[in-house]
C-alpha cells in the first residue's frame, strides 16, 4: 500500500511542463498553457482555466514559487476541490459525511 499517494501524482504533469520550458517557453507561459490555454482549447474558458467568480475551480496552494521552479508544484500544502478541502497542511483530509434521514415512500 502506498501512503500519501497524492504526492506522486504531480510528477508526470511537472515533467510535461518542463518539456514546454525545454522547448523555449518560460515557466509562467507553461503554467498558463496548462490552465487557461487548455480551457480555451476545450471551449470551456467561461467555466474553467482561471480563478474568477462563478467559475469552477480546484485551488492548489504550494510551498514555494512554482512560477520560478516547476518542481515546487509537488510541495502541495492545500487543495480545495468543489468547495471542499481535500488536502490540508500537506495531508489528505476526508470530509465527514452527514447521515441523511431516510426518505419516506409515498
Amino acid at each position: 500500500m502506498i501512503l500519501h499517494w497524492y504526492r506522486y501524482l504531480p510528477a508526470p504533469y511537472i515533467r510535461e511542463l518542463k518539456n514546454f520550458v525545454a522547448a523555449g517557453w518560460s515557466v509562467p507561459e507553461a503554467l498558463v498553457a496548462a490552465t487557461r490555454t487548455n480551457s480555451e482549447i476545450l471551449d470551456m474558458d467561461d467555466r474553467l482555466g482561471t480563478l474568477a467568480p462563478g467559475k469552477l475551480a480546484d485551488v492548489l496552494v504550494v510551498a514555494g514559487r512554482p512560477d520560478e521552479n516547476l518542481d515546487e508544484l509537488a510541495k502541495v500544502d492545500l487543495v480545495i476541490r468543489d468547495g471542499y478541502t481535500v488536502v490540508e497542511a500537506g495531508k489528505v483530509t476526508i470530509q465527514r459525511h452527514t447521515v441523511a434521514a431516510p426518505r419516506k415512500v409515498q
